[in-house]
């Protein structure tokens, strides 16, 4: 009697199917997007505080997954896209000069298939010039000092005051950079906001009287 062998066709033709709804080509990319390139770079110095923040991706990245939530600049609000490849975060204010700033992009960020960044990824930069010169090369200028020059009669316990055109480092004043020759005191800080646009400058009490 003879035996009829069943044809593996269905089988085979099941199996293509299926591979064929999974991809196309059988295998599915489950390696996640990875961070290619960012700009700035990490740990640059002298960055310009006006500017978008970039960080190119090495794959196509769903677009709804780039937001505010997954692109973070810590301390700074703005706006985030996709664009080319990239996702840009674009401060909604200059950013502070002499700063260093965090980036962050979240595990949020998926690709096409919906894979996410495998990890968080951060990297920081630092505004200005070195030095803390920054994209700002005007130097500050005194607006008004009290008292004015030429006063007389000024008592002797009246503290100094001198306003900036611009806002200034507050290490930068010090008893060697802001003084009154042939008196030692001290810069007040003690009523300003940092950064200053004002310091006040108070006699010691060894100051001799001059009346």
């Amino acid at each position: 009697m003879l035996i009829k062998k069943r044809s593996p066709l269905p089988l085979f033709l099941f199996l293509f199917l299926a591979l064929t709804a999974c991809g196309g080509n059988g295998t599915e990319d489950l390696n996640g997007p990875q961070v290619m390139e960012t700009n700035p770079a990490p740990e640059a110095t002298g960055v310009p505080l006006s500017g978008p923040i970039e960080a190119t991706l090495s794959k196509g990245i769903d677009p709804a997954t780039i937001n505010t939530d997954t692109f973070i600049l810590t301390g700074v609000s703005g706006e985030v896209t996709y664009q080319n490849g990239k996702a840009v975060f674009t401060p909604s204010i200059p950013l502070a000069d002499g700063t260093t700033y965090h980036a962050v992009l979240t595990t949020g960020i998926r690709d096409l298939d919906g894979v996410p960044l495998p990890e968080n990824f951060i990297w920081s930069f630092t505004t200005g010039a070195a030095g803390g010169g920054g994209s700002d090369q005007t130097p500050p200028e005194i607006v008004s000092a009290t008292p004015r020059e030429g006063a007389t009669n000024i008592p002797i316990d009246a503290p100094v005051r001198v306003v900036f055109s611009e806002p200034i480092r507050p290490e930068t004043l010090r008893t060697d950079t802001f003084f009154i020759r042939g008196f030692p005191a001290r810069p007040d800080t003690t009523r300003r906001r940092a950064p200053p646009r004002f310091s006040r400058w108070r006699r010691s009490r060894s100051s001799p009287d001059t009346r």
